[in-house]
Protein backbone atom coordinates (compact mmCIF):
# COMPACT_ATOMS: atom_id res chain seq x y z
CA UNK A 1 0.00 0.00 0.00
CA UNK A 2 3.43 2.44 0.95
CA UNK A 3 3.55 2.50 -3.23
CA UNK A 4 0.72 3.25 -3.84
CA UNK A 5 0.30 6.68 -5.85
CA UNK A 6 -2.93 7.35 -3.55
CA UNK A 7 -0.87 6.94 -0.12
CA UNK A 8 0.44 10.25 0.21
CA UNK A 9 -3.16 11.43 0.32
CA UNK A 10 -4.32 8.82 2.49
CA UNK A 11 -1.65 9.54 4.85
CA UNK A 12 -1.96 13.24 4.87
CA UNK A 13 -5.88 12.70 6.19
CA UNK A 14 -4.37 10.31 8.88
CA UNK A 15 -2.17 12.75 10.39
CA UNK A 16 -4.68 15.58 9.76
CA UNK A 17 -6.82 13.50 12.00
CA UNK A 18 -4.11 12.71 14.39
CA UNK A 19 -3.48 16.41 15.04
CA UNK A 20 -6.58 17.45 15.69
CA UNK A 21 -6.83 19.21 19.09
CA UNK A 22 -2.69 18.71 19.56
CA UNK A 23 -0.79 20.96 21.42
CA UNK A 24 1.93 22.89 19.16
CA UNK A 25 4.66 20.05 20.40
CA UNK A 26 2.95 17.11 19.46
CA UNK A 27 1.85 18.48 16.49
CA UNK A 28 5.42 19.26 15.49
CA UNK A 29 5.98 15.50 16.40
CA UNK A 30 3.52 14.46 14.07
CA UNK A 31 4.34 16.40 10.94
CA UNK A 32 8.00 15.35 11.32
CA UNK A 33 6.63 11.63 11.37
CA UNK A 34 4.17 12.22 8.80
CA UNK A 35 6.67 14.09 6.48
CA UNK A 36 9.07 10.90 7.16
CA UNK A 37 6.71 8.50 6.22
CA UNK A 38 6.23 10.13 3.27
CA UNK A 39 9.62 10.07 2.32
CA UNK A 40 10.19 6.34 2.54
CA UNK A 41 7.01 6.00 0.84
CA UNK A 42 8.48 8.18 -2.59
CA UNK A 43 11.37 6.36 -2.38
CA UNK A 44 9.74 2.68 -2.15
CA UNK A 45 7.32 4.46 -5.15
CA UNK A 46 10.88 5.24 -7.39
CA UNK A 47 12.15 2.03 -6.23
CA UNK A 48 8.90 0.20 -7.60
CA UNK A 49 8.98 2.41 -11.01
CA UNK A 50 12.53 1.53 -11.72
CA UNK A 51 11.88 -2.34 -11.03
CA UNK A 52 8.76 -2.62 -12.78
CA UNK A 53 7.28 -4.95 -10.53
CA UNK A 54 4.33 -6.95 -11.70
CA UNK A 55 1.73 -7.34 -9.06
CA UNK A 56 3.35 -3.62 -7.34
CA UNK A 57 3.47 -1.59 -10.37
CA UNK A 58 -0.26 -2.91 -11.48
CA UNK A 59 -1.76 -1.91 -8.09
CA UNK A 60 0.31 1.69 -7.44
CA UNK A 61 -0.42 2.80 -11.13
CA UNK A 62 -4.05 1.97 -11.06
CA UNK A 63 -3.80 -1.22 -13.77
CA UNK A 64 -6.17 -3.80 -12.59
CA UNK A 65 -6.35 -2.36 -8.85
CA UNK A 66 -9.32 -0.36 -8.97
CA UNK A 67 -10.42 -1.98 -5.57
CA UNK A 68 -7.44 -0.97 -4.29
CA UNK A 69 -8.22 2.64 -5.43
CA UNK A 70 -11.31 2.72 -4.61
CA UNK A 71 -10.34 1.50 -0.95
CA UNK A 72 -7.57 4.44 -0.83
CA UNK A 73 -10.33 7.03 -1.94
CA UNK A 74 -12.92 5.61 0.10
CA UNK A 75 -10.64 5.82 3.29
CA UNK A 76 -8.95 9.34 2.29
CA UNK A 77 -12.22 10.89 2.35
CA UNK A 78 -13.70 9.44 5.12
CA UNK A 79 -10.60 10.63 7.19
CA UNK A 80 -10.25 13.94 5.35
CA UNK A 81 -14.18 14.33 7.02
CA UNK A 82 -13.46 13.15 10.53
CA UNK A 83 -10.54 15.50 10.60
CA UNK A 84 -13.04 18.28 10.12
CA UNK A 85 -15.32 17.16 12.44
CA UNK A 86 -12.34 16.47 14.84
CA UNK A 87 -10.94 19.63 14.50
CA UNK A 88 -14.63 21.71 14.92
CA UNK A 89 -14.97 19.35 18.76
CA UNK A 90 -11.52 20.62 19.28
CA UNK A 91 -12.22 24.19 19.01
CA UNK A 92 -15.36 23.71 20.57
CA UNK A 93 -13.94 22.35 23.53
CA UNK A 94 -10.76 24.97 23.36
CA UNK A 95 -14.11 27.85 23.62
CA UNK A 96 -15.52 25.92 26.12
CA UNK A 97 -12.74 25.78 28.39
CA UNK A 98 -11.96 29.58 27.79
CA UNK A 99 -15.39 30.56 28.40
CA UNK A 100 -15.21 28.30 31.75
CA UNK A 101 -11.98 29.97 32.78
CA UNK A 102 -13.50 33.60 32.12
CA UNK A 103 -16.33 32.64 34.24
CA UNK A 104 -14.34 31.24 37.15
CA UNK A 105 -11.98 34.79 37.16
CA UNK A 106 -15.15 36.34 37.34
CA UNK A 107 -16.48 34.76 40.03
CA UNK A 108 -13.31 34.99 41.59
CA UNK A 109 -12.77 38.61 41.11
CA UNK A 110 -16.58 39.29 42.52
CA UNK A 111 -15.77 37.22 45.85
CA UNK A 112 -12.53 38.71 46.17
CA UNK A 113 -14.16 42.33 45.87
CA UNK A 114 -16.85 40.71 48.60
CA UNK A 115 -14.38 39.85 50.82
CA UNK A 116 -12.40 43.09 50.48
CA UNK A 117 -15.82 44.97 51.24
CA UNK A 118 -16.53 42.91 54.22
CA UNK A 119 -13.44 43.99 55.74
CA UNK A 120 -13.33 47.78 55.53
CA UNK A 121 -16.91 47.31 57.06
CA UNK A 122 -15.21 45.90 59.98
CA UNK A 123 -12.64 48.30 59.84
CA UNK A 124 -14.98 51.29 60.05
CA UNK A 125 -16.86 49.43 62.57
CA UNK A 126 -20.15 48.49 60.77
CA UNK A 127 -21.87 45.15 60.93
CA UNK A 128 -19.07 43.37 59.45
CA UNK A 129 -21.34 40.70 58.16
CA UNK A 130 -21.36 39.00 54.72
CA UNK A 131 -23.36 40.15 51.91
CA UNK A 132 -25.89 37.24 52.46
CA UNK A 133 -25.75 37.87 56.13
CA UNK A 134 -26.69 41.40 55.31
CA UNK A 135 -29.17 39.88 53.09
CA UNK A 136 -31.05 37.50 55.86
CA UNK A 137 -30.91 40.93 58.05
CA UNK A 138 -28.17 38.59 60.39
CA UNK A 139 -26.28 41.12 62.09
CA UNK A 140 -22.87 40.60 64.04
CA UNK A 141 -24.09 41.92 66.77
CA UNK A 142 -27.15 39.73 66.87
CA UNK A 143 -27.43 37.58 70.82
CA UNK A 144 -28.84 34.57 70.11
CA UNK A 145 -30.17 32.82 73.65
CA UNK A 146 -32.22 29.95 74.92
CA UNK A 147 -35.34 32.57 74.88
CA UNK A 148 -37.82 32.30 72.31
CA UNK A 149 -39.33 36.26 71.17
CA UNK A 150 -41.88 35.68 74.35
CA UNK A 151 -38.75 36.06 76.95
CA UNK A 152 -39.62 32.29 77.60
CA UNK A 153 -37.37 29.42 77.18
CA UNK A 154 -37.96 26.64 74.70
CA UNK A 155 -39.30 24.31 77.51
CA UNK A 156 -43.13 24.37 76.84
CA UNK A 157 -43.65 22.96 80.73
CA UNK A 158 -46.37 25.04 81.97
CA UNK A 159 -45.00 24.15 85.74
CA UNK A 160 -45.15 27.76 86.71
Amino acid sequence: MRVHTMYPALLRAYFACRSAGADRATELALRRRRDALLEDARVRREENAQNASGFFDAHTHGQGGEEMDDFIARCTAELRAYSVELNAIARESEDACAEFERRVATITASAAKIKIDDERARERGGGGGTPADAARGVDDDTVYDDEDEFGDDDDDDDDD
